[in-house]
């Protein structure tokens, strides 16, 4: 997968469907790896939010793998 495309859909708000043309991907694909990536945090008023990090989404992932 295009790292540098891909956060950059996800930067611009594209939805699934699109950033999974964009990268000739199933848009279930780009699901799993959102999903794996997004990690909820609070900010120093105490307010959540969610943000996407490559590198939770591949940690996520090797450890997955490792279990499987």
């Amino acid at each position: 997968m295009n790292a540098a495309k891909f956060l950059l859909c996800l930067k611009e708000n594209k939805n699934i469907r699109y950033i999974a043309r964009k990268l000739g991907r199933s848009p279930s694909t780009i699901s799993y790896e959102i999903n794996r990536g997004t990690i909820v945090q609070l900010k120093s008023d105490l307010s959540i939010f969610t943000k996407y990090f490559p590198e939770t989404g591949q940690d996520v992932y090797e450890k997955t793998v490792q279990i499987a």
